[in-house]
């Protein structure tokens, strides 16, 4: 850790003063390449080693395949979110129990069914600008929202329960928001 620290310090270091840093690109290598144009904001890896990415410029969420050998590998889309503006995080609760967030709403997906998954509404947040998440207790599925608009973290629990209605399934999410220090 004190490594990585040191290495950071150094590489800003060195940009400042206009010295090039060489990253040793040996360990280095491509996964998958997007067309151009591609926004990939979040990634989540999913417990089989496969890599979850949301989407900004369009509203979806892609699993990649990783190889080992170059260009063999590949990607499918996993969802695509046709009321919203983008796709912007992704976290995995439990082996493929996903929470997802797009603008102002946080979702669950579970993968275990197979390769066709749709996503559920758990709850839609008041909310200016939601951007990355955390996973923070798998067994009361709780996750944490940053949403930098309002300097808030947003804590949303309950997110794997659901409840029946007369009216059928409906989300359990509940939310409450946290402001975070002032800069």
């Amino acid at each position: 850790m004190i490594s990585h620290i040191a290495f950071f310090f150094a590489s800003v270091l060195a940009a400042s003063l206009g010295i090039s840093v060489n990253v040793n690109s040996s360990n280095l290598r491509e996964v998958y390449q997007f067309p151009h144009g591609t926004w990939v904001e979040n990634i989540a890896v999913r417990s089989n080693g496969n890599l979850l990415v949301t989407l900004v410029n369009v509203p979806e969420v892609w699993e990649v395949f990783p190889s080992a050998q170059a260009g063999a590998s590949g990607a499918r889309l996993v969802h695509h979110f046709t009321n919203e503006g983008m796709s912007t995080s992704i976290t995995e609760h439990s082996p493929d129990m996903l929470a997802l967030i797009t603008p102002n709403t946080v979702w669950k997906m579970d993968l275990n069914a197979g390769r066709e998954a749709s996503p559920v509404r758990v709850a839609t947040l008041p909310g200016g600008n939601l951007n990355g998440m955390a996973t923070l207790d798998q067994e009361l599925g709780r996750v944490a929202i940053s949403d930098s608009e309002f300097g808030l973290v947003w804590v949303v629990i309950h997110i794997l329960e659901r409840s029946r209605s007369s009216s059928g399934t409906k989300p359990h999410g509940e939310y409450e928001g946290r402001p975070i220090s002032s800069i």
